[in-house]
């Protein structure tokens, strides 16, 4: 049986890996922490573990990763939305869905996709199951805004980080060898941003295409589970837009 430290994983981790595998009773052998995995930018503490489990089908050992982070409420709400969908995201147990600090989630733990299919081409068929499963998180949300979901329109410069860009972009335009190169496209750059709020804004005003976004996806937040399931991680900050 696991190790006394990990005694208040046990329960969790069973829940999951009977979600996982669809057997109904499911033993625990070991439970071994691994080396810390690369954190966020968001500072939340989370962990690796190796689980090794026997069910009631078979003798057989079998061993499953697991990460066990402490979300925010927010995240917490919209992995399980998106579990009750079943949308991509790797499979998460989710035992609070109401305080308001942080707490557990368990995910099964997915890895990270060669470079290769990262900078894939549009036609690359990875890409295209990316995007597929992404816009079946999309439509499957569309006008849909939950009560406790922010708005992107409420702080649109905030929530899409454009606040953090402008700043790094007026701080670079202080260094003269950055603002030899790159000054010439400071107006165009303003412009195109005036462009982009406006067009947020119509498209707002509309409402046809609002639905859940995760604002923070880039490849990293695309992990595979398997070989060729692509999945969404990191939802906390996710917006209505």
């Amino acid at each position: 049986m696991a190790n006394i430290r990990h005694q208040q994983l046990i329960k969790p981790l069973i829940q999951l890996i009977q979600h996982i595998t669809g057997e109904a009773t499911v033993n625990l052998i070991s439970i071994t922490q691994e080396d810390q995995p690369q954190q966020g930018e968001s500072g939340a503490e989370v962990h690796l573990y190796t689980v090794g489990y026997t069910t009631t089908s078979a003798d057989v050992i079998h061993t499953l990763q697991i990460v066990v982070k402490r979300s925010p409420l927010r995240e917490r709400q919209i992995v399980n939305l998106l579990m009750e969908q079943r949308q991509a995201i790797p499979p998460t147990y989710v035992p609070d869905t109401e305080s308001d600090s942080r707490q557990p989630i368990f995910m099964q733990y997915a890895k990270s996709r060669p470079m290769s299919d990262m900078a894939g081409s549009i036609s690359n068929p990875m890409t295209q199951r990316i995007a597929h499963n992404l816009a079946k998180i999309h439509a499957a949300n569309r006008t849909q805004c939950p009560g406790w979901l922010p708005k992107v329109s409420d702080d649109v410069m905030n929530n899409l980080y454009l606040n953090s860009t402008q700043t790094v972009w007026e701080r670079c335009m202080q260094d003269n060898r950055f603002y030899a190169e790159f000054g010439a496209y400071d107006k165009q750059l303003k412009s195109a941003l005036a462009q982009f709020l406006k067009l947020n804004q119509q498209l707002t005003e509309e409402g046809d295409t609002l639905t859940l976004i995760n604002s923070d996806l880039h490849p990293d937040h695309i992990r595979l589970l398997g070989d060729e399931k692509p999945v969404f991680i990191d939802w906390e900050h996710s917006y209505y837009g």
